[in-house]
């Protein structure tokens, strides 16, 4: 008996699912988004923000099927069919259109969608609209609640949805504006590149030959007689060690600084990354090949 009066809940509450689902979804549209990446799929179209289709005949298969089985009775089955058409009053298809809340803000703060949603990672609309001249975090909020009021109004006056539901939505319109218009929005997620120095060094040898101006054959002859390219630098006329790394330096800076650009890399890492620069250039323009001995053929440190 009690197995039958738990699957009875059951029952009931999947019809009370059903009923309350205009209230659920009503507001989806309002509801702080904790990621970036749903965007599009609250605010990227007009927002059918109430639907409520009361599916009697699926529900009336459901319970047919319990009563088949006998976990519930007839009685128990008209009880529920009834509970539902009391709470839905008739059966309606309701729905109500709320507009594209973040094509309204673009329009309020005179931007275009595209620029605005450019600007919201990070912050808020609030803080946009209190850093657009001539706008504000309140104007925003009256803007759209009286464009949420007219759209529940023009979805009253054409039946789709009812008193009691227009003025609930009227009701909670403003504090479910208030919460879009200050929540934060999520930075976008950034494709890792990796923290590693080395990876932003590049082809150190091809931007030293690049400095240096020489041929590549005679770099090669001088590395392989036991000289870093520091030395050669040295030794080249108008060129110097300390020049050299410079320049290796800048080109890694600037790729580090496309990262950054690219949302591939933050700031901070940026930061980190180039504080480190310096002595892995060095290392590199200090580093010595083995030399190889004219005599034998064989390799000996110099």
């Amino acid at each position: 008996m009690r197995s039958i009066n738990r699957k009875v809940s059951l029952a009931i509450g999947a019809a009370i699912v059903s009923v309350g689902l205009f209230g659920a979804v009503a507001f989806a549209a309002f509801a702080p988004d904790a990621s970036a990446t749903t965007t599009d799929a609250l605010f990227g179209q007009s927002n059918l923000v109430a639907t409520n289709d009361i599916k009697h005949d699926k529900l009336k298969d459901l319970l047919d099927g319990l009563r088949a089985k006998g976990v519930i009775t007839q009685a128990q089955e008209d009880a529920i069919l009834a509970a539902l058409k009391d709470a839905a009053g008739t059966r309606v298809k309701v729905e109500a259109v709320i507009r594209d809340f973040l094509g309204e803000s673009a329009k309020y703060l005179g931007m275009t969608d595209k620029d605005l949603r450019a600007k919201l990672p990070g912050t808020s609309l609030g803080s946009l609209a209190n850093g657009t001249a001539g706008k504000s975090r309140d104007g925003l909020v009256a803007d759209l609640v009286t464009a949420g009021n007219a759209d529940i109004d023009k979805a009253l006056a054409n039946k789709k949805i009812t008193d009691d539901q227009a003025k609930k939505l009227h009701d909670a319109l403003p504090g479910r504006v208030a919460t879009f218009v200050d929540r934060t929005w999520a930075k976008p997620r950034t494709t890792a590149v990796g923290t590693n120095v080395k990876s932003f060094l590049g082809d150190l040898l091809q931007a030293g030959q690049t400095y240096l101006g020489l041929a590549p054959q005679d770099i090669r002859a001088q590395l392989a007689a036991g000289k870093s390219l520091g030395e050669i630098a040295s030794t080249t006329p108008g060129k110097s060690r300390d020049g050299l790394v410079g320049a290796l330096v800048n080109a890694a800076s600037a790729r580090i600084d496309q990262a950054v650009t690219a949302n591939k890399i933050t700031a901070d890492q940026a930061t980190a990354l180039k504080a480190k620069l310096g002595t892995e250039v060095a290392t590199f323009v200090d580093r010595k090949l083995p030399a190889k001995s004219t005599t034998s053929g064989t390799t000996t440190k110099p």
